[in-house]
């Protein structure tokens, strides 16, 4: 790996991906990354029955925050003569008047009207480019998370405890994705919203923040660049999967159809039964197969 800058890395190869990911992993101790669905919704069988992963846009996360931090404007960063010279720069091919002196007048006037109500006036910009599909399309989004046993993780996630569970081998399903990842953390900070002279580890920060109260998902996420539509999903090979986990609630018909599916394609998985145990006041996975 090149750090290209201070705590950003460019991961080049596979052997990269391994150094990068085998770190991660074990400053945590994770040895599994965990997928909830529910058999009945819409798309969630093919999860399990076809190995298709699917990376979602930034506008169809279920935290409207998520990828798109609130805004937190410092007025000085709009004061600064280097945010001056960056709209000068910027003018002709944004506003479409000539370089030199026209664009110097035109950053100008557009300076003074974002200091006269700097809130507004990027808040209008960015409501343009969270709504734009040229951009969500172009960002991929996969969320898993570190634990299993969350019984606030079944009830969004896994079909009001109706549901499954697919737990991956983290190691082969980064080195299959190829794409860039991290633990997400919670945070009730916003972070400053920096206009110009952002890093890429800063731009990649945002996509690792939520907020406090979505920390019962212990998440695990990747995040990839879609050039193009077959990039929005990826088919897992059966091996990277090292357990199937069954919903405390789960209806018999559901259980045994995923029962047969985990023989007939993951043979080498743990097929595993979440219990509710009233005594510690948890829930428990008992291994089945």
């Amino acid at each position: 790996m090149v750090e290209i800058e201070p705590g950003y890395f460019q991961v080049n190869s596979f052997e990269d991906v391994r150094e990068y990911t085998q770190a991660l992993f074990a400053s945590r101790g994770v040895d599994t990354l965990y997928k909830l669905r529910y058999w009945r919704e819409r798309y969630h069988p093919e999860f399990l029955r076809d190995g298709e992963i699917y990376f979602s846009k930034p506008n169809e996360l279920n935290d409207p925050f998520d990828i798109n931090r609130p805004l937190n404007i410092h007025i000085d960063e709009i004061k600064s003569q280097a945010f001056y010279k960056r709209l000068v720069e910027t003018a002709p091919e944004v506003l479409g008047v000539k370089p030199g002196h026209e664009a110097e007048q035109a950053a100008r006037a557009q300076q003074e009207r974002l200091l006269s109500n700097p809130q507004e006036e990027l808040l209008s910009n960015f409501h343009n480019l969270i709504n734009d599909p040229q951009y969500n399309n172009s960002i991929g989004v996969l969320s898993l998370s570190t634990k299993i046993d969350d019984e606030q993780l079944w009830g969004y996630y896994g079909g009001a405890l109706r549901g499954y569970a697919v737990g991956f081998d983290p190691m082969k399903l980064s080195e299959e994705l190829f794409s860039y990842c991290n633990y997400v953390n919670y945070t009730d900070t916003v972070p400053v919203t920096k206009l110009i002279n952002k890093s890429r580890k800063e731009m990649q920060d945002a996509w690792f923040d939520k907020n406090q109260c979505w920390g019962f998902e212990s998440e695990f996420r990747y995040v990839r660049a879609v050039f193009d539509e077959t990039r929005r999903k990826h088919n897992y090979a059966p091996d990277t999967v090292k357990e199937i986990v069954l919903g405390p609630r789960i209806v018999s018909e559901d259980r045994a159809a995923i029962i047969d599916l985990a023989r007939r394609r993951y043979p080498n998985a743990a097929v595993l039964q979440m219990n509710v145990d009233y005594i510690k006041g948890k829930m428990v996975p008992e291994r089945i197969r």
